[in-house]
């Protein structure tokens, strides 16, 4: 409800505001409408910035998505069991509070994780980060690979729903975040399984660098999880200076290269199989506009449906927009593909 947030502003503004499209909120109007919030407008609503995010904003929910976009959200931990296969539940703490949508997803209130227990460990990983995998619910047994598998957060997770049983394999572009990876799975009791330097002409198993393989990891992986490279336009509360670092040459650069990781990837996923694309991004073009030419040039695959029923309100249909102030975290926007059987 607008109205609620204009306070005493005199009726001509309020006319203003009212006849104003919500993809291109004014800057004055809105500081006066949200004078606790630090909008930083001239940054945030540039040109280039604004064309990118206009889908974004252009719904009745318009305020609460611009203010959640731009505001730290709360730090939240994941518990991961010691044993995935009998997970035993957390222990109480006073600091830290379940999500009431995500299971395994806590808010802490604290300055730092509690320690470790007989059951299990409290890792750090914002609550929308853990529904992406969590809404594509990889299955014990499964084969997966995380292809951009960074430090290991998701990585972590992927191994607790598929209860290690295999533990999947990793690839990434920088040695030290596979051996950042190493060492926190290390730090929760778990091995690893085949770990990739990623390049563009090969992938090198980062055991033996001196063998590569032109085609990659070994294939007929059952999922496999993209984190791709990305804006970060979800993340904006927690890393404000990315405001100042879109344009969009920029943003061409990075489509490019996302739909470049999934049409390499797509070859080794089996028959069935599925690959889970993720960015920390609310751009449309980042996701809808990538998963829409990836579909477009790979009539073998097709969009999957979500298991998103712990969030009704949010429509699973083969992509899923988790805008900052549905879960009070970071934004993110995800597609799943299914590779159609032989």
């Amino acid at each position: 409800d607008l109205d609620r947030h204009l306070g005493d502003l005199p009726e001509p503004e309020r006319d203003r505001i009212r006849e104003h499209r919500p993809g291109q909120p004014d800057p004055a109007i809105l500081r006066r409408a949200f004078p606790d919030v630090p909008f930083a407008w001239p940054q945030l609503l540039h040109s280039e910035i604004r064309d990118f995010l206009d889908p974004f904003f252009s719904d009745d929910d318009c305020e609460t998505r611009i203010a959640a976009l731009i505001q730290r959200p709360p730090a939240w931990l994941r518990w991961h069991p010691r044993n995935p296969a009998e997970p035993e539940p957390p222990p109480d703490h006073p600091s830290l509070s379940p999500s009431p949508d995500l299971p395994g997803a806590w808010r802490i209130d604290g300055a730092a994780a509690p320690p470790a227990s007989e059951g299990g460990y409290w890792i750090p990983q914002d609550i929308s980060s853990q529904a992406a995998l969590h809404f594509a619910a990889p299955r014990p047994g499964e084969r997966w690979l995380d292809a951009c598998a960074g430090g290991g957060g998701k990585y972590l997770q992927l191994a607790a729903l598929t209860q290690a049983n295999p533990m999947p394999d990793a690839a990434d572009v920088r040695r030290e975040a596979l051996l950042e990876l190493i060492r926190r799975s290390a730090a929760v009791g778990m091995k690893t399984g085949s770990l990739w330097l990623a390049a563009p002409e090969n992938y090198r198993p980062l055991i033996r660098p001196e063998d590569p393989l032109p085609s990659g990891p070994p294939g007929n992986y059952d999922g496999i999880l993209v984190d791709a490279p990305c804006t970060g336009s979800g993340t904006w509360g927690r890393h404000p200076f990315l405001r100042h670092q879109i344009t969009a040459a920029r943003l061409r650069e990075l489509t490019e290269l996302q739909f470049n990781l999934l049409q390499r990837l797509a070859p080794l996923v089996r028959p069935g199989g599925r690959i889970l694309y993720v960015v920390c991004s609310v751009a449309t073009a980042e996701c809808a506009g990538v998963a829409e030419r990836f579909l477009d040039t790979h009539p073998d695959f097709l969009p999957a449906p979500l298991a998103a029923a712990s969030l009704p309100d949010l429509t699973a249909n083969g992509t899923l927009l988790i805008p900052p102030h549905r879960l009070n975290g970071d934004g993110f926007t995800l597609a799943l593909f299914k590779r159609r059987p032989e």
